[in-house]
């Protein structure tokens, strides 16, 4: 058996852990739900910042927010709000949440 994965996987990581429970049990897992894949998008912009450092790591994340956001209400107006974003402490309050 085989699946390929292009896009789908941008700003939606958790697909590889549905497709591997899929495979090992026949079980489709539910979606995660907003607050789930935003403290994933969370992870992922300190995992940057930790490896590029906030300047560039935030300037990264503005551009892969969107993929994190994708059919989620409200979501152009965040979207608008992050990519103006230009610290970690912005991207907290806009996501309200803190590690």
């Amino acid at each position: 058996d085989a699946v390929m994965i292009g896009r789908a996987a941008m700003g939606n990581p958790y697909l590889f852990n549905q497709i591997n429970h899929y495979f090992e049990t026949g079980e489709i897992l539910p979606d995660l739900t907003f607050e789930d894949k935003m403290k994933i998008a969370y992870e992922h912009l300190k995992r940057l910042i930790d490896l590029k450092g906030e300047h560039i790591a935030v300037r990264e994340f503005r551009g892969l927010a969107p993929h994190y956001l994708r059919g989620t209400s409200g979501a152009a107006k965040l979207r608008g709000a992050i990519s103006q974003a230009s610290t970690l402490a912005e991207i907290e309050e806009l996501l309200q949440l803190k590690a």
